[in-house]
């Protein structure tokens, strides 16, 4: 941080400010803390004790408005009737009217110097957030200009190339008496709803522990699994937009699909794949004809979905009695031609 060598106050002050907004950035909902009042009121208190002599006309006019959010913090931090009539709104605006002016400018002049010394750090912490919830794409140049609007909430349109069929929204408000941002919450839309059905897209909004990809699967109609209960999954409830649990047992249902002949080490591959991405895609033979095949976990009908390359669904079942028949085919094409060669081969014995 540059100090300002013409007012030893106003740098204290703002180096107080860049701590309690980095604690604040990391516990937004900690802005009414009664503990981190009483400490702030505790070092206003020390720094006019320690700045007392030889101050500039500036340190001056910043002692003044010290004094003034010493007052408001009493109130804070020790309410009551005799607080309230020592601190309250009239002697507070009783105190403050000879100085009114003073007072403005220096708390202008605080705030601007706070957002001036760490807007950059703010960006950087939501930067970190977002990636941490799977938004790796960087937004500074849009985060620094929405917030040098200085507007109580904000909104920033995210694409995501991991997530192409996926339309986010990021939702950014104020921390309760600061001018510092945090992250809300953010909504997800599914491209294909919009483009099959030519009708207004659907948001889901989501918290911050659903991460960009989870939000992308859900809203597209696939399940995820829930990291700390075994064969937990969720579903997206497209009426109600809430998540319903399914209990489902994935390694059950890939060793159901006994045509793709699967073996212990490609099930246990394929598995985490579908719990890290929600599909798979694979190649098989199916009717002596090697074919792609997606698979898609379903805990709603307890299964995993086939689909092909035309994204058509498979059915395991009628592909099981294809090969059925086409093995009882080929049994009696080999019979015929056993009984077709019988005779000539007795005829050449003679």
């Amino acid at each position: 941080m540059q100090q300002n060598s013409a007012n030893r106050i106003l740098d204290a002050l703002l180096t107080h400010a860049q701590q309690e907004i980095q604690y604040l950035l990391q516990n937004p909902y900690k802005a009414k803390d009664v503990r981190a009042a009483e400490l702030t009121q505790q070092y206003y208190r020390d720094v006019l004790k320690t700045f007392r002599k030889k101050l500039t006309p500036q340190e001056r006019q910043t002692k003044t408005y010290v004094r003034h959010q010493i007052r408001i913090l009493n109130r804070q931090t020790r309410p009551g009737i005799i607080t309230s009539l020592l601190y309250g709104r009239l002697p507070l605006f009783l105190r403050k009217i000879f100085r009114a002016v003073v007072i403005r400018n220096q708390h202008l002049l605080f705030r601007e110097s706070v957002k001036a010394t760490t807007r950059q750090s703010n960006i950087n912490f939501l930067s970190d957030e977002l990636k941490r919830m799977g938004f790796v794409h960087a937004i500074d140049g849009p985060l620094n200009k929405m917030m040098a609007q200085d507007l109580p909430r904000f909104h920033v349109r995210y694409c995501d190339v991991r997530n192409p069929n996926t339309d986010f929204i990021l939702h950014f408000s104020k921390i309760h008496g600061t001018d510092q941002y945090k992250i809300d919450n953010f909504e997800a839309s599914s491209k294909k709803a919009s483009t099959f059905t030519r009708s207004s897209a659907e948001w889901v909004s989501f918290d911050q522990n659903r991460s960009a990809s989870e939000a992308a699967r859900l809203i597209n109609g696939q399940a995820i699994p829930v990291a700390d209960i075994p064969n937990q999954w969720l579903l997206l409830d497209r009426i109600t937009k809430t998540l319903i649990p399914y209990q489902f047992y994935l390694e059950s249902a890939l060793r159901n699909l006994s045509f793709l002949n699967l073996n212990e080490q490609e099930i246990k591959s394929i598995q985490e794949i579908l719990k890290a991405t929600g599909e798979k895609e694979i190649t098989a033979e199916i009717n002596g004809y090697a074919e792609k095949i997606r698979l898609v976990p379903d805990p709603y009908t307890q299964s995993i979905l086939a689909y092909n390359t035309n994204h058509q669904l498979i059915d395991p079942a009628l592909l099981r009695d294809t090969a059925t028949q086409l093995r009882q085919a080929q049994n009696i094409v080999e019979m015929e031609q056993a009984q077709i060669l019988k005779p000539v081969f007795s005829q050449s014995l003679r």
